[in-house]
C-alpha cells in the first residue's frame, strides 16, 4: 500500500517511522510546507521508503494531487486543515485518518459521511491518543459489561524529570495545550451530556513509583464523540488530564489574571493579546523536553452476569531515545498510523465517516501497537 502523511512535524514523522517498518507498506509520502524539513525528516524517520514532497495545507488541488494514487492519507497538521483534507479525500478517492481535536470540525466531517460512502472511502477523525485510543479502550471496556455505570478516562503527557513551578514540558503545541485548559469539557452525567469548565474536578490519582501521587482535572477535547455515542449506555463518563501536583493551581492563577484572554491590547504601539504573550512565554521558559512519559488509565465500573465488576486498562509509555521519538509522538501518531494500516489492509472496510468506538476492531489494532511496545494492561 501507499500512504500519504500530511505534515512532517512530530506526529507526522512518528507516523512515517511506524509505517516504514511494515512490509506491506510499499512507500510513504511525507508532505510539508518546508521541503527541506520534510527531506530531513524522511531521511531520519522514513526507513528508506519515505519520499518528501512540498505542499500547502490550504490548497485543496495540491492535496488532491498528492492523494491520487494513495490508499490512505493521514492528516498530521492542525485540525484547521482537516475540512480541506476531508473534501480532497472524497474528491480523490483516498481514505483519510486524522488526529482531530475539535468538535465542530469532526461534526463537519460526519456531515460528509454520505459523500464519503459514494466515493468508496473511509474517513476516521480524531485518531490519536485522546481523542483516539482512549475511545477505543472505553469501547472495549463497555463490551465486557452488561451494564456500565461509569467510565473514567485519565491521561497525561508529562516530563520524567519535572522542574518547578509548572513541572511540565511542552510535548505538543502550546496552542493546543491552552485550548485544552480554557475550552469547555463535555461529560456524561445521569445519561445527559453536559458542559463543565476545564481545570475543575481536581482529584488525586496514584501510579507506580517513581510517579506516586499525581493530580487530574477536567480538560476539553479528549473524548471526541463518546459523549454522543455512549450517552444512553453509560451513566457517567468523564475525561481528565494528569499532571504533577500543583500544576492545576498555577495554570488557574494565570487564567484568573487574564493571561489567556484574546482581547487585543496596545503595548508600545503594538497590538497584542494576553494569550499571545502567554504562549510565547511558555514556549521560551518551559524547559526543553529531556524525556517524557505518558500515563494512561481507563476505569469502567458496572455489572457482568449480575456481579459488580471494575475494569482497569493502564499503560505507561516512555520516550524512545534511540529512535528520537517522544512518548507523546508514539502514543498519538502510532494509533493513527495503525488505523491507516488497517484501512489499507481492508481490515477496516466500512465506508463513510466512522465512529472509531464502533468501527475499529480491537485485537488487530492492539496487536499492531504491541509490536511497537504499546501493550495496554488490563486488570
Amino acid at each position: 500500500m501507499k500512504v500519504l502523511i500530511l505534515g512532517s512535524g512530530m506526529m507526522g514523522r512518528a507516523a512515517a517511522f511506524f509505517l516504514a517498518g511494515k512490509q506491506d507498506v510499499e512507500s510513504v509520502v511525507l508532505a510539508d510546507k518546508n521541503i527541506d524539513f520534510a527531506s530531513q525528516m524522511a531521511q531520519q524517520y522514513g526507513g528508506g521508503k519515505t519520499v518528501p514532497v512540498e505542499f500547502d495545507a490550504s490548497d485543496i488541488n495540491r492535496v488532491k494531487e498528492l492523494m491520487l494514487g494513495c490508499d490512505v492519507a493521514i492528516g498530521a497538521t492542525s485540525y484547521d486543515h482537516n475540512p480541506v483534507y476531508t473534501r480532497a479525500a472524497i474528491e480523490s478517492g483516498c481514505s483519510l485518518v486524522d488526529l482531530g481535536g475539535n468538535h465542530d470540525v469532526v461534526d463537519s466531517q460526519f456531515a460528509l459521511s454520505e459523500d464519503a460512502k459514494k466515493a468508496g472511502i473511509t474517513i476516521v477523525p480524531d485518531c490519536g491518543l485522546a481523542p483516539g485510543l482512549v475511545s477505543i479502550l472505553s469501547a472495549r471496556a463497555l463490551n465486557q459489561l452488561d451494564k456500565t455505570d461509569s467510565i473514567k478516562i485519565r491521561v497525561g503527557g508529562i516530563p520524567v524529570n519535572p522542574l518547578p513551578p509548572l513541572n511540565y514540558s511542552l510535548v505538543f503545541s502550546v496552542k493546543g495545550l491552552i485550548n485544552e485548559y480554557i475550552e469547555k469539557a463535555r461529560i456524561i452525567s445521569g445519561h445527559e451530556v453536559i458542559e463543565t469548565d476545564s481545570m475543575q474536578g481536581l482529584e488525586e490519582i496514584e501510579f507506580e513509583l517513581p510517579f506516586g501521587k499525581m493530580e487530574a482535572f477536567f480538560t476539553s477535547g479528549g473524548i471526541s464523540t463518546l459523549t454522543d455515542t455512549f450517552r444512553e449506555k453509560v451513566g457517567y463518563l468523564d475525561y481528565k488530564t494528569i499532571r504533577y501536583p500543583g500544576h492545576c493551581s498555577y495554570i488557574k492563577f494565570l487564567m484568573d489574571i487574564g493571561l489567556t484572554g484574546m482581547e487585543e491590547m496596545d503595548v508600545r504601539g503594538c497590538k497584542i493579546t494576553p494569550r499571545e504573550v502567554l504562549e510565547k512565554t511558555l514556549e521560551k521558559n518551559l524547559p526543553p523536553d529531556s524525556g517524557d512519559v505518558i500515563l494512561l488509565r481507563v476505569t469502567a465500573e458496572g455489572e457482568k452476569d449480575g456481579v459488580r465488576k471494575t475494569i482497569v486498562q493502564e499503560h505507561i509509555d516512555y520516550f524512545d531515545r534511540e529512535n528520537k521519538l517522544t512518548a507523546m509522538m508514539r502514543m498519538t501518531a502510532f494509533p493513527a498510523a495503525a488505523v491507516a494500516l488497517l484501512i489499507g489492509r481492508n481490515i477496516i472496510n466500512t465506508k463513510g465517516t466512522l465512529y472509531q468506538e464502533y468501527s475499529i476492531p480491537f485485537e488487530p489494532l492492539f496487536d499492531e501497537l504491541a509490536k511497537s511496545g504499546i501493550s495496554i494492561r488490563q486488570v
